[in-house]
Protein backbone atom coordinates (compact mmCIF):
# COMPACT_ATOMS: atom_id res chain seq x y z
CA UNK A 1 0.00 0.00 0.00
CA UNK A 2 1.56 3.10 -1.08
CA UNK A 3 1.66 6.33 1.01
CA UNK A 4 2.46 9.84 0.46
CA UNK A 5 3.42 12.18 3.40
CA UNK A 6 1.85 14.37 5.28
CA UNK A 7 1.67 18.10 3.31
CA UNK A 8 3.07 20.80 6.19
CA UNK A 9 0.43 23.33 6.40
CA UNK A 10 1.32 26.57 4.20
CA UNK A 11 0.27 29.83 4.92
CA UNK A 12 -1.32 31.14 1.49
CA UNK A 13 -1.26 34.82 1.76
CA UNK A 14 -0.48 37.65 3.63
CA UNK A 15 -3.11 38.33 5.69
CA UNK A 16 -3.20 34.82 7.06
CA UNK A 17 0.29 35.30 8.00
CA UNK A 18 -0.53 38.49 9.83
CA UNK A 19 -3.61 37.26 11.70
CA UNK A 20 -1.29 34.23 13.04
CA UNK A 21 1.61 36.79 13.92
CA UNK A 22 -1.40 38.59 16.13
CA UNK A 23 -2.61 35.78 17.47
CA UNK A 24 0.91 34.79 18.75
CA UNK A 25 1.77 38.35 20.02
CA UNK A 26 -1.64 38.16 21.95
CA UNK A 27 -0.83 34.95 23.66
CA UNK A 28 2.55 35.44 24.25
CA UNK A 29 1.46 39.11 25.95
CA UNK A 30 -0.95 37.44 28.54
CA UNK A 31 1.62 34.51 29.43
CA UNK A 32 4.12 37.94 30.29
CA UNK A 33 3.98 39.19 33.99
CA UNK A 34 3.45 42.71 34.63
CA UNK A 35 6.03 44.90 34.87
CA UNK A 36 5.75 48.11 37.45
CA UNK A 37 8.10 50.42 38.62
CA UNK A 38 10.41 50.08 41.32
CA UNK A 39 8.83 50.28 44.42
CA UNK A 40 10.06 53.06 47.52
CA UNK A 41 10.84 49.99 49.18
CA UNK A 42 13.01 48.34 46.48
CA UNK A 43 15.25 51.75 46.41
CA UNK A 44 15.73 52.14 49.65
CA UNK A 45 16.86 48.48 50.28
CA UNK A 46 19.13 48.73 46.86
CA UNK A 47 20.57 51.93 47.45
CA UNK A 48 19.62 54.23 50.83
CA UNK A 49 20.65 51.50 53.43
CA UNK A 50 23.56 50.28 52.16
CA UNK A 51 24.73 54.30 51.49
CA UNK A 52 23.54 54.77 55.50
CA UNK A 53 25.94 51.63 56.56
CA UNK A 54 29.34 53.33 54.48
CA UNK A 55 28.71 56.61 56.23
CA UNK A 56 28.41 54.96 59.58
CA UNK A 57 31.24 53.22 59.09
CA UNK A 58 33.12 55.82 57.77
CA UNK A 59 32.05 58.18 60.82
CA UNK A 60 33.26 55.36 63.07
CA UNK A 61 36.71 55.53 61.71
CA UNK A 62 37.09 59.32 61.77
CA UNK A 63 35.78 59.58 64.94
CA UNK A 64 38.61 57.11 66.47
CA UNK A 65 41.20 59.04 64.15
CA UNK A 66 39.73 62.29 66.05
CA UNK A 67 39.93 60.91 69.30
CA UNK A 68 43.26 59.74 68.73
CA UNK A 69 44.81 63.15 67.58
CA UNK A 70 42.48 65.01 70.04
CA UNK A 71 44.51 63.41 73.09
CA UNK A 72 47.79 65.16 74.14
CA UNK A 73 50.92 63.38 74.34
CA UNK A 74 51.67 63.36 77.89
CA UNK A 75 47.71 61.86 78.28
CA UNK A 76 48.14 59.05 76.58
CA UNK A 77 51.39 58.12 78.20
CA UNK A 78 49.65 58.75 81.96
CA UNK A 79 46.72 56.70 80.35
CA UNK A 80 48.88 53.79 78.72
CA UNK A 81 50.74 53.36 82.32
CA UNK A 82 47.97 52.68 84.07
CA UNK A 83 48.73 48.87 82.18
CA UNK A 84 45.05 47.82 81.74
CA UNK A 85 43.29 46.25 79.22
CA UNK A 86 42.96 49.29 77.20
CA UNK A 87 46.31 50.51 77.39
CA UNK A 88 47.42 49.21 74.16
CA UNK A 89 45.25 51.60 72.70
CA UNK A 90 47.11 54.31 74.04
CA UNK A 91 49.86 53.50 72.99
CA UNK A 92 48.34 53.11 69.38
CA UNK A 93 46.88 56.17 69.59
CA UNK A 94 50.56 58.00 70.92
CA UNK A 95 52.29 56.43 67.58
CA UNK A 96 49.98 57.92 65.38
CA UNK A 97 50.35 61.64 66.96
CA UNK A 98 54.05 60.23 66.84
CA UNK A 99 53.72 59.47 63.01
CA UNK A 100 52.67 63.15 62.19
CA UNK A 101 55.04 64.79 60.35
CA UNK A 102 54.17 68.27 62.02
CA UNK A 103 54.83 67.01 65.25
CA UNK A 104 58.46 67.61 65.51
CA UNK A 105 58.91 68.72 69.30
CA UNK A 106 56.97 65.57 70.20
CA UNK A 107 59.77 62.92 67.87
CA UNK A 108 62.02 65.24 70.01
CA UNK A 109 61.09 65.03 73.74
CA UNK A 110 63.45 63.44 75.61
CA UNK A 111 61.37 63.29 78.28
CA UNK A 112 58.62 61.67 76.47
CA UNK A 113 60.92 58.90 75.06
CA UNK A 114 62.17 58.32 78.68
CA UNK A 115 58.69 57.67 79.69
CA UNK A 116 57.93 54.97 77.01
CA UNK A 117 61.23 53.82 77.71
CA UNK A 118 60.27 53.22 81.34
CA UNK A 119 57.45 51.50 80.59
CA UNK A 120 58.51 49.07 77.64
CA UNK A 121 61.62 48.07 80.15
CA UNK A 122 58.80 47.70 83.31
CA UNK A 123 56.54 45.24 81.02
CA UNK A 124 59.70 43.29 79.59
CA UNK A 125 60.76 42.36 83.33
CA UNK A 126 57.25 41.69 84.15
CA UNK A 127 57.04 39.53 80.84
CA UNK A 128 52.94 38.95 81.16
CA UNK A 129 52.17 37.25 77.79
CA UNK A 130 48.25 38.32 77.54
CA UNK A 131 47.53 39.29 73.93
CA UNK A 132 46.73 43.15 75.32
CA UNK A 133 50.23 42.87 77.07
CA UNK A 134 52.06 41.91 74.02
CA UNK A 135 50.61 44.26 71.97
CA UNK A 136 51.25 47.49 74.49
CA UNK A 137 54.98 46.53 74.07
CA UNK A 138 54.68 46.08 70.28
CA UNK A 139 53.01 49.68 70.18
CA UNK A 140 55.74 50.94 72.95
CA UNK A 141 58.46 49.75 70.23
CA UNK A 142 56.00 51.54 67.34
CA UNK A 143 56.50 54.44 69.50
CA UNK A 144 59.88 54.65 70.35
CA UNK A 145 60.98 54.19 66.26
CA UNK A 146 58.74 57.79 65.51
CA UNK A 147 60.95 59.17 67.69
CA UNK A 148 64.37 61.50 65.96
CA UNK A 149 66.28 61.42 68.64
CA UNK A 150 69.25 58.43 70.17
CA UNK A 151 67.66 57.69 73.27
CA UNK A 152 65.48 54.75 72.40
CA UNK A 153 68.32 52.82 70.47
CA UNK A 154 69.49 50.75 73.43
CA UNK A 155 65.86 50.02 74.81
CA UNK A 156 64.96 48.85 71.33
CA UNK A 157 68.18 46.68 71.05
CA UNK A 158 67.23 45.10 74.32
CA UNK A 159 63.46 44.40 73.14
CA UNK A 160 65.08 42.92 69.93
CA UNK A 161 67.32 40.26 71.74
CA UNK A 162 64.89 39.22 75.01
CA UNK A 163 62.85 36.16 74.66
CA UNK A 164 61.37 34.38 77.62
CA UNK A 165 58.25 32.97 75.71
CA UNK A 166 57.28 32.48 71.99
CA UNK A 167 54.76 35.26 72.15
CA UNK A 168 57.98 37.67 72.67
CA UNK A 169 58.56 37.21 68.96
CA UNK A 170 56.26 39.28 67.77
CA UNK A 171 57.83 42.16 69.93
CA UNK A 172 61.08 41.60 69.04
CA UNK A 173 59.68 41.90 65.31
CA UNK A 174 57.99 45.25 66.42
CA UNK A 175 61.40 46.23 68.22
CA UNK A 176 63.63 45.30 64.94
CA UNK A 177 61.37 47.79 62.96
CA UNK A 178 61.28 50.50 64.86
CA UNK A 179 65.14 50.32 65.10
CA UNK A 180 65.25 50.31 61.55
CA UNK A 181 62.62 53.20 61.51
CA UNK A 182 64.81 54.98 64.08
CA UNK A 183 68.03 54.79 61.78
CA UNK A 184 65.99 56.61 59.04
CA UNK A 185 64.73 59.20 61.44
CA UNK A 186 67.73 59.82 62.92
CA UNK A 187 70.54 59.48 59.73
CA UNK A 188 72.22 56.20 58.61
CA UNK A 189 75.50 58.61 58.39
CA UNK A 190 74.63 59.48 62.19
CA UNK A 191 74.80 55.93 63.31
CA UNK A 192 76.97 53.82 61.02
CA UNK A 193 79.75 53.76 63.08
CA UNK A 194 77.02 52.59 66.05
CA UNK A 195 78.94 48.77 66.60
CA UNK A 196 76.73 47.69 69.09
CA UNK A 197 73.39 48.34 66.94
CA UNK A 198 75.92 46.94 63.62
CA UNK A 199 76.89 43.90 65.87
CA UNK A 200 73.35 42.97 67.18
CA UNK A 201 71.36 43.72 63.94
CA UNK A 202 73.87 40.95 62.32
CA UNK A 203 73.07 38.84 65.14
CA UNK A 204 69.68 38.31 64.61
CA UNK A 205 70.04 38.02 61.36
CA UNK A 206 71.82 34.37 62.05
CA UNK A 207 67.75 33.45 63.75
CA UNK A 208 65.53 31.01 61.74
CA UNK A 209 62.97 28.95 62.63
CA UNK A 210 63.74 24.92 62.80
CA UNK A 211 59.85 24.04 63.32
CA UNK A 212 56.89 24.81 62.05
CA UNK A 213 55.78 25.93 65.75
CA UNK A 214 58.31 28.83 66.02
CA UNK A 215 57.97 30.13 61.69
CA UNK A 216 57.60 33.12 62.58
CA UNK A 217 61.39 33.41 63.63
CA UNK A 218 62.20 33.63 60.08
CA UNK A 219 60.25 37.37 60.51
CA UNK A 220 62.88 37.93 62.76
CA UNK A 221 66.00 37.46 60.37
CA UNK A 222 63.81 39.22 57.59
CA UNK A 223 63.49 42.32 60.02
CA UNK A 224 67.18 42.24 60.53
CA UNK A 225 68.17 42.23 57.27
CA UNK A 226 66.23 44.81 56.12
CA UNK A 227 67.31 47.12 59.21
CA UNK A 228 71.37 46.42 58.09
CA UNK A 229 70.81 47.45 54.55
CA UNK A 230 68.78 51.27 56.42
CA UNK A 231 72.10 51.15 57.99
CA UNK A 232 74.74 50.23 55.36
CA UNK A 233 77.88 50.46 57.01
CA UNK A 234 81.04 47.85 55.63
CA UNK A 235 79.81 45.23 57.28
CA UNK A 236 76.02 45.32 57.26
CA UNK A 237 76.61 45.04 53.57
CA UNK A 238 79.15 42.44 53.58
CA UNK A 239 76.44 40.81 55.37
CA UNK A 240 73.59 41.44 53.10
CA UNK A 241 75.97 40.00 50.23
CA UNK A 242 75.84 36.74 51.99
CA UNK A 243 71.68 36.98 52.57
CA UNK A 244 71.23 37.19 48.80
CA UNK A 245 71.61 33.50 49.14
CA UNK A 246 69.30 32.81 52.61
CA UNK A 247 66.84 29.91 51.93
CA UNK A 248 64.32 32.02 53.36
CA UNK A 249 62.52 34.67 50.61
CA UNK A 250 61.45 37.63 52.60
CA UNK A 251 65.74 37.63 53.86
CA UNK A 252 66.50 37.34 50.39
CA UNK A 253 64.28 39.89 48.85
CA UNK A 254 65.33 42.51 51.96
CA UNK A 255 69.24 41.76 51.14
CA UNK A 256 68.74 42.77 47.52
CA UNK A 257 67.01 45.81 48.28
CA UNK A 258 69.34 46.95 50.81
CA UNK A 259 72.34 46.34 48.43
CA UNK A 260 70.14 47.81 45.83
CA UNK A 261 70.09 51.27 48.44
CA UNK A 262 73.74 51.58 48.36
CA UNK A 263 74.34 51.07 44.36
CA UNK A 264 75.90 47.38 45.24
CA UNK A 265 76.04 44.85 41.93
CA UNK A 266 75.50 41.95 44.21
CA UNK A 267 71.87 42.82 44.37
CA UNK A 268 71.33 41.80 40.77
CA UNK A 269 70.24 38.01 40.63
CA UNK A 270 67.99 38.55 43.41
CA UNK A 271 66.62 41.52 42.03
CA UNK A 272 65.55 39.37 38.59
CA UNK A 273 64.20 36.49 40.82
CA UNK A 274 61.65 39.74 42.13
CA UNK A 275 60.96 40.77 38.59
CA UNK A 276 59.45 37.18 37.40
CA UNK A 277 56.11 37.22 37.16
CA UNK A 278 56.31 33.48 37.85
CA UNK A 279 58.20 33.57 40.72
CA UNK A 280 58.09 30.28 42.42
CA UNK A 281 58.35 31.40 45.84
CA UNK A 282 55.36 33.45 46.05
CA UNK A 283 53.20 30.28 46.13
CA UNK A 284 54.96 28.28 48.10
CA UNK A 285 54.34 31.00 50.76
CA UNK A 286 51.22 32.11 50.18
CA UNK A 287 48.08 29.73 49.44
CA UNK A 288 45.67 31.86 48.22
CA UNK A 289 45.68 33.03 44.53
CA UNK A 290 44.33 36.71 45.94
CA UNK A 291 47.48 36.72 48.49
CA UNK A 292 50.02 35.39 45.56
CA UNK A 293 48.64 38.74 43.49
CA UNK A 294 49.08 41.22 45.26
CA UNK A 295 52.56 39.86 46.85
CA UNK A 296 53.81 39.52 43.32
CA UNK A 297 52.82 42.90 42.80
CA UNK A 298 54.27 44.00 45.98
CA UNK A 299 58.04 42.37 44.76
CA UNK A 300 58.03 42.95 41.27
CA UNK A 301 56.78 47.02 42.35
CA UNK A 302 60.22 46.84 45.23
CA UNK A 303 62.20 45.27 42.58
CA UNK A 304 61.59 48.53 40.02
CA UNK A 305 62.37 51.01 43.18
CA UNK A 306 65.46 49.24 43.91
CA UNK A 307 66.83 48.94 40.26
CA UNK A 308 66.65 52.70 39.61
CA UNK A 309 68.46 52.98 42.92
CA UNK A 310 70.84 51.15 41.05
CA UNK A 311 70.73 53.26 38.03
CA UNK A 312 72.41 56.09 40.33
CA UNK A 313 75.92 54.01 40.18
CA UNK A 314 75.75 52.27 37.41
CA UNK A 315 75.67 52.40 33.47
CA UNK A 316 72.11 50.99 31.68
CA UNK A 317 74.45 48.46 30.16
CA UNK A 318 75.33 47.04 33.75
CA UNK A 319 72.15 46.59 34.27
CA UNK A 320 70.98 45.50 30.54
CA UNK A 321 69.72 42.47 33.10
CA UNK A 322 67.10 44.15 34.61
CA UNK A 323 66.15 46.06 31.68
CA UNK A 324 64.39 43.40 30.12
CA UNK A 325 62.91 41.68 32.44
CA UNK A 326 61.12 45.22 33.00
CA UNK A 327 60.41 45.51 29.57
CA UNK A 328 59.11 41.87 29.41
CA UNK A 329 56.41 42.49 32.07
CA UNK A 330 54.86 44.55 29.31
CA UNK A 331 53.51 41.37 27.68
CA UNK A 332 52.26 39.58 31.12
CA UNK A 333 49.33 39.25 33.15
CA UNK A 334 50.39 41.67 35.65
CA UNK A 335 48.10 44.85 36.92
CA UNK A 336 47.74 47.78 35.17
CA UNK A 337 49.68 49.76 37.85
CA UNK A 338 52.69 47.30 38.06
CA UNK A 339 52.66 47.20 33.76
CA UNK A 340 52.85 51.00 33.61
CA UNK A 341 55.38 51.43 36.79
CA UNK A 342 57.70 48.96 34.66
CA UNK A 343 56.77 50.67 31.71
CA UNK A 344 57.54 54.18 33.36
CA UNK A 345 60.57 52.94 35.13
CA UNK A 346 62.11 51.31 31.23
CA UNK A 347 61.28 54.94 29.90
CA UNK A 348 63.63 56.67 32.51
CA UNK A 349 66.51 54.25 32.46
CA UNK A 350 66.41 54.88 28.49
CA UNK A 351 66.46 58.37 28.79
CA UNK A 352 69.14 58.94 31.57
CA UNK A 353 71.19 56.48 29.02
CA UNK A 354 70.39 59.12 25.94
Amino acid sequence: MNSTPEQEPTIEDDGQLNEVASTTSSTADTSLPEVHPPSAGFILQLFVIPMVIVAVVVSIVLLFNMLATSASAPELVRNLKRLNEGSWQDAFNLSLLLQNPDNIDLKQDKELAAELISVLRGEIKQGKTEPTRIRLRMFVCKCLGEFTIEDPIDPLIDAALHEKDLKDVDVRRAAIESLALLINNIGPERLVSNRHLEETLIKLTLESSTTDEDASRDEIMSAATYALGILGSDNALETLRSLTHSAHSNTRYNAATGLARHGDLAAKNVLLEMLDPDNPFIKEDESKESLQVMRRDLLIGNALRATMNLADSHSTEELSDLIEAMKALESVDVSTQVGLAAKEAVLQLEQSQN
